[in-house]
């Protein structure tokens, strides 16, 4: 059997089961969220914070396009060799 109240509702810690009753008690959800209240803490980057994320997503841009190039590069000099060996042919 589940932990639920008599209405069928879901139990929170601390759940205890009454074998004379045959029920269960325990806290209900609102009781449960009053006694473990979320955190509630707003966490605002600095402005060090915010400029060094945006040196990392610019560098992580470079670094894309960076290694397009190089590809572009290697497409170049396969075409080049092969212009070359036909050429000398």
């Amino acid at each position: 059997m589940a932990p639920v109240d008599s209405n069928g509702v879901g139990l929170y810690e601390p759940v205890t089961w009454h074998a004379d009753t045959q029920t269960w008690s325990g806290a209900t959800k609102e009781e449960y969220d009053a006694a473990h209240p979320a955190d509630t803490v707003v966490v605002t980057p600095t402005a060090d914070q915010q400029a060094q994320a945006q040196q990392m997503v610019a560098m992580a841009n470079l670094t894309n396009q960076v290694a397009m190039l190089q590809k572009m590069v290697a497409t170049l000099m396969v075409q080049n060799a092969e212009k070359e060996e036909t050429k000398n042919v």
